[in-house]
């Protein structure tokens, strides 16, 4: 009986199970609507037609991906060094990121979007 007790408190101070092992159900919120990139189609459809929010998160996405992209590749924080940031950036998507300017609800245009998805890749 002690060794019994004493292997179930030894597992249960070294965290057995601390993760989820999958035996709870799955939250029926997150199976309805699953964050992360499985979203972007609408939060892209959104951003261009301008419905709702899309067009605010749309930018606050991108400003995100580009703010990872130029600390991760190029040492620049977009937020402390802005300067830098546009002139790695180019004058034709940094008005869609700059952290300087109010998120809008105006819809992104496309050829806008497609020049910041092409510059992000490039960069």
């Amino acid at each position: 009986m002690i060794t019994a007790v004493a292997l179930v408190t030894a597992r249960y101070t070294t965290g057995f199970h601390s993760q989820d092992s999958a035996l709870r159900g799955p939250l029926r919120l997150i199976e309805e609507q699953r964050a992360g990139l499985g979203d972007w189609r609408r939060v892209v459809e959104n951003g261009l037609t301008g419905r709702g929010d899309g067009a605010e998160v749309l930018r606050r996405r991108l400003q995100w991906l580009y703010a990872a992209r130029l600390a991760e590749r190029h040492a620049v924080s977009l937020h402390d060094r802005p300067q830098a940031a546009a002139a790695l950036v180019g004058p034709e998507v940094w008005p869609l990121i700059d952290p300087a300017c109010p998120v809008t609800s105006e819809p992104v245009p496309a050829p806008v979007l497609r020049a910041a998805v092409n510059r992000l890749s490039s960069l």
